[in-house]
């Protein structure tokens, strides 16, 4: 089992982390569940990260590991939006201290995963988002998931203008908001 950190001196979205312990006992991998909305809106709330963040990481690679490759979609997405949150309230070099051999396991775990045969297709979006988020990469670690609706939105690097790019299967097309 992971270390137990001191939860109280920890911050979420809405205050003290004294509740995150209660969550992590109540994942399952029903990614349905309850837990997982209120663990999502604690620790990684509209794409910002806590110093209680981090520290879940490890909780989360144990419930992958413990779980079937389709089970493992939720505790890995989670724990790789944490790691490449460009919202982060406080230090990220110094909540990361300590966990780049559980962000290189997450990683390792992620590419295993996507080898299965047994992933849905949004399942395996997610899976390969979260693998490039554990590998650091910044654009498609953070917006890979877009194709899970078949739209992403990207900013023009000329003019800036907010392009959607829109893949589907009934083909594909990029078109500005105006």
């Amino acid at each position: 089992m992971a270390d137990r950190p001191d939860w109280s001196s920890l911050n979420h979205a809405y205050g003290k982390a004294d509740d995150i312990p209660q969550l992590l006992q109540q994942l399952s991998p029903d990614k349905t569940a309850e837990a997982w909305d209120e663990l999502w809106s604690r620790i990684c709330h509209q794409d910002t990260v806590y110093s209680a963040s981090f520290p879940c990481l490890p909780f989360l690679l144990e419930a992958a590991l413990r779980w079937s490759p389709t089970n493992r979609v939720m505790p890995l997405f989670l724990a790789a939006a944490i790691v490449i949150s460009d919202g982060v309230k406080g230090s990220r070099e110094a909540f990361m201290e300590g966990l780049s051999q559980t962000v290189d396991q997450c990683h390792k775990l992620a590419v295993e995963t996507l080898k299965t045969g047994e992933l849905s297709r949004q399942d395996r979006i997610y899976l390969m988002e979260s693998a490039l988020a554990f590998d650091g990469d910044a654009v498609w670690g953070r917006r890979l998931d877009g194709l899970v609706n078949g739209e992403l939105q990207v900013a023009c690097s000329n003019c800036q203008t907010f392009l959607y790019v829109v893949i589907g299967e009934s083909g594909f097309f990029v078109t500005a908001e105006e």
